[in-house]
């Protein structure tokens, strides 16, 4: 039988391989490759706007459903432009620059942008809160010895009657019991946007 390879179908009819280039003959329908200066020309312009809508977001992560988008559009486009138009655009390369647009701009903000964040955090993480870190860092100012003069209110706190409990506890309780407080305590005062000062044996102060 006279079986031919095609991209299509593993097995396709040769006859009816001749009968398809007859047609489009007889119709003018031709297959057009999309010159190369279209492609690049697009491949250029996308990824600029791809770029820019990525550079928005606050934290590279936010901005990962952008390129699939893009990914799935432009396949969807090619597929239409094929299908219904007889025209082949390129999938590879603008995929493959998708991607690489997608990737620089986040080494770039993981590198970069987010160095001071990261700065901040590790600084200051243990003692402000996370909202501040963001005060601070979206406020582009470095933070200074002496800090700021402002309006704040001190808070203290302590646990009730802990030199008559401290003495009966085995020292290995008293620490884990300590660290325990401390941690919870900590906590609290940074999700309500409190600072840390000092700990003064059982004492917070902030």
């Amino acid at each position: 039988m006279d079986l031919r390879n095609t991209p299509v179908q593993k097995t396709f009819a040769g006859v009816e391989i001749h009968a398809n280039v007859l047609y489009g003959i007889l119709n003018n329908e031709f297959v057009r490759v999309q010159d190369q200066k279209a492609n690049f020309f697009a491949i250029v312009v996308l990824s600029i706007i791809l770029g820019i809508s990525v550079s928005f977001s606050k934290k590279p992560l936010y901005s990962l459903p952008v390129p699939i988008l893009a990914t799935i559009g432009w396949v969807i486009f090619s597929y239409n432009q094929f299908f219904n138009h007889l025209i082949m655009w390129e999938i590879v390369r603008p995929l493959f620059s998708f991607g690489l647009t997608y990737s620089g701009v986040f080494l770039y903000n993981f590198l970069v942008t987010e160095k001071d964040k990261r700065f901040l955090k590790n600084t200051f993480g243990n003692y402000i809160s996370p909202d501040l870190i963001d005060q601070m860092y979206e406020g582009k100012q470095e933070p200074k010895l002496g800090g700021d003069l402002g309006y704040h209110t001190a808070w203290f706190s302590d646990i009730q009657s802990f030199s008559v409990f401290s003495e009966v506890l085995e020292p290995e309780k008293m620490v884990s019991l300590m660290n325990e407080y401390l941690t919870e305590m900590t906590d609290v005062l940074l999700i309500r946007n409190g600072t840390l000062d000092k700990y003064i044996g059982d004492s917070i102060v902030a």
